[in-house]
């Protein structure tokens, strides 16, 4: 965070500068401190007017500084509020090598959905959580519109070997879309593409967690 004047000291010197190089500019053939036709009460005037704007212009610019700090504390109160909220979901394809603390009975996540069947592949997936809300619900948006949608709880610092099942006939080369829902109804979202195996299992690729979902 800046201080002031590693933020304005530039603006502060160029408008303080500025009047006196115009001063010395407009009665350079009579030296610097004018004579002639103006005398001492009113270039005394004029400084008293440039100082009291001076004066203003710096009050401005503290205003302005301290508004923008302001701001960014709230900016910053809020990303921590809004990190209560949310979801922090990491997703990785099942590696028994990896994984020999869970179960290797899968939890099958079902589709609440209900807006395809023809499932043929199944995905085994680990589901880490790492975000301060409760996580308790995911939906798959696939490439062909199909939606696979299912509740599942998982608090902070859980993790949890779930097995999804996902429709035949994907284009594989396109991105299927994730929402994870809070128990504060707060959504964040990622993405990851989907890869065939064998004729019955397919893994993620690509996995990508984004935060709140985009407005």
């Amino acid at each position: 965070m800046k201080t002031f004047f590693e933020e304005y000291k530039w603006w502060l010197i160029i408008v303080f500068v500025t009047p006196l190089v115009v001063s010395y500019a407009w009665f350079t053939c009579d030296g610097f401190i004018p004579i002639g036709d103006i005398n001492k009460s009113y270039w005394l005037t004029f400084w008293g007017g440039f100082l009291a704007f001076y004066g203003t212009f710096f009050l401005g610019l503290v205003t302005i500084w301290q508004n923008k700090q302001f701001s960014e504390q709230n900016k910053q109160l809020l990303d921590i509020e809004n990190s209560r909220q949310c979801c922090n979901v990491v997703l990785r394809n099942k590696n028994t090598n990896k994984d020999r603390d869970l179960s290797e009975t899968p939890t099958t996540l079902s589709n609440d959905g209900g807006n395809y069947v023809d499932n043929k592949y199944a995905m085994r997936l680990v589901i880490a959580h790492h975000g301060d809300a409760m996580l308790t619900k995911i939906k798959i948006t696939f490439p062909d519109n199909k939606i696979f949608s299912s509740h599942i709880v998982l608090a902070k610092g859980e993790t949890k070997y779930v097995e999804i099942k996902i429709p035949n006939g994907l284009d594989y080369k396109e991105k299927a879309k994730i929402l994870f829902i809070s128990c504060n109804n707060a959504v964040t979202y990622g993405d990851f593409k989907v890869r065939p195996i064998d004729m019955n299992r397919a893994k993620i690729e690509y996995y990508h967690f984004y935060g709140l979902q985009r407005k």
